[in-house]
């Protein structure tokens, strides 16, 4: 899926030979739409449009449309061969489309790209911004098994595609939910409390011609309830409550400067280009940077200390912050600005450097490259009001203690620690810690030893040492990777 967004990718040459959506799936959207007698036909939102293939069709049906996509590759190939349409292309992640007010689209489309999505994410978004008698239409091409008239041609392809032996593990894991059917959308669509889901498959595999007016999967659905905001949390999964309010609540509109910094969307979008969507989501979400830019604002931080920096999102919104807070940028009388980031990557700081300048954060922000623990000894004299640690989590005990020792932490500061209830480390529940160095998984309980070993292992001892330690109180925040908040007593 990070080809899509590579600036290299041809998207012209996938805009030439995409297949074309029959008129008759927007006639059958617009059909199902429309016999609610309260639907309008005024905003059609097309998420994931790519080069705006289906965004174009659906301009028969609709007064405005709005083609979304993540990568601004395609978007630019979008926009060249829409130039004699009115569609407005946006560049935004589907699961958070902060540019719609809520209750004001009528229909949203997804073709052939809803298996790339965080489910929960996108459905609690999509329900944010569907007006009453909105409808969410999802459908795509499965691409395999439906040669209906030869089941034996049907079954070779199918394994050769798909076979674990064959071209199987080539495939991004997305690629399952398509195969499936939207299956996934459809149970989830059905847990969340959506009416009137439908969900067809083209053509009949059992008999019958195959369909050349619709593609295979066609899923659609009406939304939840007709006073969506109103009654959100009444039907509402912590998921979806936890995405609406990170969407919505959590965003003062009327900041000078935004709660969610303008250009994090690109630092993403940039690091999925260049690293691929896995390493990318080593940044933080929306959400978590909103909630540790509020506590920079609670403490009243003036400096702040970070350990692995990656392509500069967090660093971002705790600039942000400060600057909110009244802080000023540029070095102060000793030659230091207000935030300071530790990374051994010298590619990363380059990139994050340039992601500073063009936030409009590059005057509070410095980054030293190297290993961490030399880094924190040279900072001994310095205090930050707070230090977020998100690097090496074999390293994440010996950072902490060398902050407390070097009393990099001023008095009233704030340890945030990142990354503290991965996965791995659920095996070792109740495991006494430190462990003995030649403790291994139980049988059966671990199938990534590297998971294990760099992961696990040492997030489980870290998160034993600080509960047990006297000179701190500790507090798990139980969101996302797990995130957790340390003060010091007084009396040390």
């Amino acid at each position: 899926m990070a080809t899509y967004s590579l600036p290299t990718y041809d998207s012209s040459n996938y805009q030439n030979n995409r297949p074309q959506y029959k008129d008759a799936l927007v006639d059958t959207i617009l059909e199902y739409h429309l016999k609610n007698p309260e639907a309008t036909t005024d905003l059609a939102v097309d998420v994931a449009t790519g080069t705006g293939i289906f965004a174009r069709q659906l301009q028969r049906g609709f007064k405005r449309v709005v083609g979304v996509d993540i990568s601004e590759t395609m978007l630019q190939s979008a926009r060249k061969a829409s130039a004699q349409s009115s569609i407005d292309f946006v560049q935004s992640p589907a699961e958070s489309l902060l540019f719609l007010e809520d209750s004001s689209v009528d229909v949203i489309t997804v073709a052939t790209g809803a298996h790339w999505f965080n489910i929960e994410g996108f459905i609690a978004e999509a329900k944010r911004v569907l007006k009453p008698a909105g409808t969410l239409a999802i459908f795509g091409y499965t691409g395999f098994a439906h040669f209906v008239d030869y089941p034996q041609c049907d079954k070779m392809l199918k394994e050769f595609g798909l076979g674990d032996s064959k071209l199987g593990p080539y495939w991004d894991q997305g690629r399952d939910v398509l195969v499936e059917g939207y299956r996934d959308y459809h149970r989830a669509l059905t847990r969340s409390k959506w009416v009137d889901v439908i969900r067809r498959i083209y053509p009949n595999t059992i008999q019958g011609e195959p369909s050349t007016e619709l593609p295979p999967v066609v899923a659609m659905v009406s939304d939840v309830t007709n006073n969506p905001t109103s009654q959100y949390y009444k039907t509402a999964s912590d998921l979806e409550l936890r995405n609406f309010y990170a969407a919505k609540a959590s965003i003062n509109t009327n900041f000078s400067i935004p709660t969610i910094p303008p250009t994090i969307p690109k630092v993403y979008e940039g690091s999925v280009a260049r690293f691929g969507k896995d390493t990318a989501e080593l940044a933080v979400s929306h959400f978590q940077g909103v909630i540790q830019s509020f506590f920079v604002g609670l403490i009243g931080a003036k400096r702040i200390l970070e350990i692995g920096t990656f392509t500069g999102t967090s660093a971002i919104y705790f600039a942000s912050a400060l600057k909110r807070n009244g802080v000023k940028g540029n070095p102060d009388e000793n030659g230091n600005k207000p935030v300071i980031c530790l990374d051994i990557s010298e590619e990363f700081a380059e990139i994050a450097r340039d992601n500073f300048k063009e936030a409009g954060v590059e005057d509070y922000i410095d980054i030293i490259v190297g290993d961490a623990h030399e880094s924190l000894a040279s900072l001994e004299g310095q205090q930050f009001d707070v230090i977020f640690i998100d690097a090496d989590k074999i390293s994440y005990t010996a950072y902490f203690d060398a902050a407390i020792e070097k009393k990099l932490l001023a008095k009233g500061g704030l340890f945030i620690i990142d990354n503290t209830a991965l996965r791995p480390a659920i095996q070792l529940i109740d495991c006494p810690a430190p462990l003995p160095k030649d403790k291994m998984p139980e049988e059966g309980m671990c199938d990534d030893f590297g998971a294990y070993h760099y992961f696990g292992r040492p997030i489980h001892e870290f998160n034993e040492y600080i509960r047990q330690d006297k000179r701190c109180e500790v507090v798990m925040l139980p969101i996302f990777t797990g995130v957790t908040l340390i003060r010091m007593l007084e009396n040390n």
